[in-house]
């Protein structure tokens, strides 16, 4: 299970280890693992992350 409450480094490498192996992208990742989107997008966002949707990761914006 995933929680927006992990730490940041955490956060993004489970993310990625899902969108690699069982999504297809962050919407289907959110949908089924009951994470909102939103709050996910702003966390992302605070920590200067970005999802790109043609890789299907989230990459540092740095």
């Amino acid at each position: 299970m995933v929680s927006l409450s992990f730490p940041i480094d955490l956060l993004v490498s489970i993310l990625n280890t899902y969108l690699r192996s069982k999504y297809s992208s962050l919407i289907d990742l959110c949908e089924y693992e009951n994470l909102d989107i939103d709050e996910l997008n702003q966390k992302l966002i605070d920590n200067s992350y970005e999802y790109n949707e043609e890789t299907n990761q989230i990459k540092s914006k740095n």
